[in-house]
């Protein structure tokens, strides 16, 4: 039978199955729906069993909150770097632009990179996407990006966006899951959001949705706007927010608020969409003691354009 893992995952993503009850829905044996379910994990997704009963933990919109290190009374300077949308598995993806701005960023002192998601280009994403694919295969994007974080020699600590989840919405397979077991260079942080902790100073990672706005910061504004409003104690001492491949900073209700920009090389459907901005990543020097963040310095890295 074909794509039983994909059954399985939405079986289960409806309610908890026994064992039992999988094999007989399936007609096969049990011994098979459990090498089933371990490709399921293999490919990211959360399956939890207890007593013989299975169950799926839903990876839409999960966040992550991890503390990298805790605030400190000593003055403590970091180097690190900002980046999102690098779209690997995309004909368009700048791979020679990555690489020349992530070295830049390594003689810079940077010491690892916060990756605010779409880390590949994941397939069906919209019409015609097939066209600008060098590989819609999930093994294939994922070796693509392992690989290439492996040239590239740096930790990085990423959530997933909507072109990753494009394969979760399939299949229930999450490429940054698969792609943190194919290099320990890479820190699967969730989906569409995660806070990351240095310092105790937050760094919400956020991948955004929808084409641009009228004005490049609206939608981070509104976003923090209605936390500011509503529960201020979340708003976030940075917000790097990707999906939108553009690269203004700016602060707004206590926030520092940086676009990662992206390393994809504008096709129709972005041009259409308004996601087009320069290609490069952002260098944060920062200043921090007992969780505040008392100086920094941000610099943009673009990589050269065609």
């Amino acid at each position: 039978m074909k794509d039983l893992d994909t059954r399985i995952f939405k079986l289960l993503k409806q309610k908890p199955f026994t064992l039992n009850e999988l094999s007989d829905m399936l007609r096969i044996s049990e011994n098979n729906v459990r090498q089933y379910i371990k490709l399921l994990r293999e490919k990211g997704v959360d399956i939890k069993h207890k007593d013989n009963i299975y169950n799926i933990i839903s990876s839409e919109n999960t966040s992550k909150f991890y503390v990298y290190s805790p605030a400190s009374t000593k003055k403590i300077e970091r180097t690190i770097a900002i980046s999102s949308d690098w779209h690997i598995g995309s004909v368009q993806h700048d791979k020679e632009g990555l690489e020349e701005c992530v070295y830049t960023a390594k003689d810079l002192g940077v010491e690892f990179i916060v990756h605010s998601g779409d880390m590949h280009d994941g397939y069906g994403v919209y019409h015609g996407q097939l066209n600008n694919l060098i590989t819609w295969d999930i093994n294939r994007q994922t070796d693509m990006s392992a690989q290439e974080i492996e040239t590239l020699g740096i930790n990085i600590y990423g959530i997933g966006g909507n072109h990753d989840f494009s394969y979760t919405k399939q299949n229930g397979a999450r490429p940054t899951g698969m792609l943190a077991r194919k290099t320990k260079l890479f820190h699967d942080m969730g989906d569409f959001q995660a806070d990351f902790v240095l310092d105790g100073i937050e760094i919400r990672m956020l991948h955004g949705d929808g084409g641009n706005a009228y004005a490049l910061s609206y939608s981070a504004q509104k976003y923090l706007r209605n936390l500011a409003e509503g529960t201020p104690e979340q708003v976030p001492d940075m917000l790097a927010i990707g999906h939108f491949h553009t690269n203004p900073v700016f602060q707004i209700y206590g926030c520092l608020v940086i676009h990662p920009s992206n390393f994809q090389k504008p096709n129709d459907y972005m041009i259409r969409r308004g996601l087009r901005g320069a290609r490069g990543l952002y260098v944060l020097e920062m200043e921090t003691q007992n969780g505040s963040l008392l100086d920094y310095d941000i610099k943009f890295i673009g990589a050269r354009t065609d």
